[in-house]
């Protein structure tokens, strides 16, 4: 059981730090189309209806950007997201795979 929780941890620990890496890089496209369009991050956030102060919060990573978040920010930037590659970089175990390793 002990192995099994360990196992959990560590997948946690992998998916957090995944999430902190698309999050910055989220937060590099947007500040990347700012420069491109000559806007203000106040300009931006006056377009998407937020307060500039939150919006320098969610691209710092204080707050999750949702999905809904970064369309409303594409599309005041006039952009798109496009994501693309859903690439397969490891093996997720499953259910079955952690009760086997704890033995």
């Amino acid at each position: 059981m002990n192995e099994i929780l360990k196992k959990r941890k560590n997948i946690e620990r992998e998916v957090q730090g995944e999430a902190s890496r698309l999050h910055v890089a989220i937060s590099s496209k947007v500040y990347d189309a700012i420069d491109a369009r000559g806007i203000s991050k106040d300009e931006l956030a006056k377009r998407v209806g937020i307060p500039s102060e939150y919006l320098s919060q969610l691209l710092d990573g204080e707050f999750p950007i949702t999905i809904k978040m970064m369309v409303r920010l594409a599309t005041a930037l006039g952009f798109k997201w496009d994501l693309g590659v859903l690439t397969e970089s490891y093996e997720r175990p499953t259910v079955s795979k952690l009760k086997g390793s704890a033995r």
